[in-house]
């Protein structure tokens, strides 16, 4: 497909209001060209270097489903809290959400079919299963935003003690508390939250779980290491840093970054743990798994 064939596959979609199943595969392919026209990856990060008018002019067109918060693409691009993946995205993500307006439903189904989609939602049986295999008395969880994966683990048959949310937008702690309020067995949790910058954030205390889903997607190498040093002096003796990153090859990266304007830093299972390394951990210590879906990473990093 080229690049001419592509704008009219996408402005035949938008059209007709959104993909039917049997378009999913030329659109796919459609953004993949809009992406490698639009977009440079240097260090894993996709660096916008033009923008195609065609394109452009067919979002504006059709701005309902491109430029507002009424769908869940628009919802990305727009970023009403003022960050791309905040925590009300991340909780419409978890719960499917799909637009009121029969106009836009096919564009939000498109949106949660994807493997990037499927790759979030599964973060809370991914937690939900470490932690059934460790039974640990206290989870850390660094940028938790709605805390949807760890009200998962609360309502588990082997819930932590001690749940602490570690966020920097007082909106997601907020959203985290009522979210870890709405679990019936959360009264024998001991709950914590802090609202404070994680690179800033110090404690005397030391968690069994350390975890942190998605907040390494937006940091570079260098961020990353200094907060992976940071938190490995929060980590039990025998405990685990769980670190989640979105992996090379997504196949979704092209609609997220084309479309919803949803930058990700992107890397290897190796470039996760060279990063590590650097932070002080032995290669001996560390392991790299994933969810079902191959797209997100997972370090596992052994204290």
């Amino acid at each position: 497909m080229n690049i001419k064939q592509a704008i009219e596959c996408m402005k035949s979609v938008a059209e007709k209001g959104g993909p039917d199943p049997d378009d999913y595969v030329d659109v796919i392919r459609a953004l993949d060209v809009l992406h490698s026209e639009e977009f440079v990856i240097e260090d894993g990060l996709a660096r916008r270097c033009a923008t195609n008018a065609d394109s452009a002019r067919i979002m504006e067109e059709h701005w309902r489903a491109f430029w507002s918060t009424a769908t869940m693409q628009g919802f990305a691009r727009v970023k009403p809290h003022g960050y791309a993946g905040d925590f009300e995205i991340i909780e419409r993500i978890y719960n499917g959400q799909i637009s009121s307006s029969p106009d836009l439903v096919k564009w939000d189904t498109f949106f949660h079919l994807s493997d990037g989609v499927n790759a979030v939602r599964n973060r809370a049986d991914v937690l939900a299963g470490i932690c059934g295999e460790r039974s640990p008395g206290s989870l850390l969880s660094v940028g938790g935003g709605p805390a949807l994966d760890l009200r998962t683990v609360a309502l588990s048959r082997t819930p932590p003690r001690e749940i602490v949310l570690l966020d920097n937008d007082p909106n997601a702690i907020a959203r985290g508390r009522a979210n870890l309020a709405r679990a019936g067995r959360i009264a024998d949790i001991q709950l914590g939250f802090e609202c404070r910058n994680a690179m800033r954030w110090r404690s005397d205390r030391q968690f069994d779980i350390v975890w942190s889903s998605g907040l390494f997607d937006y940091l570079v190498d260098k961020t990353a290491s200094f907060l992976i040093k940071r938190l490995k002096e929060v980590l039990s003796p025998g405990g685990v840093m769980v670190i989640g990153n979105f992996a090379v090859g997504n196949a979704s990266r092209a609609y997220s970054e084309v479309i919803g304007d949803w930058p990700l830093i992107h890397r290897t299972g190796d470039d996760l743990k060279r990063i590590a390394e650097a932070a002080g951990f032995a290669a001996s210590r560390l392991e790299v798994t994933s969810d079902p879906t191959g797209v997100n990473l997972f370090l596992v990093a052994h204290g």
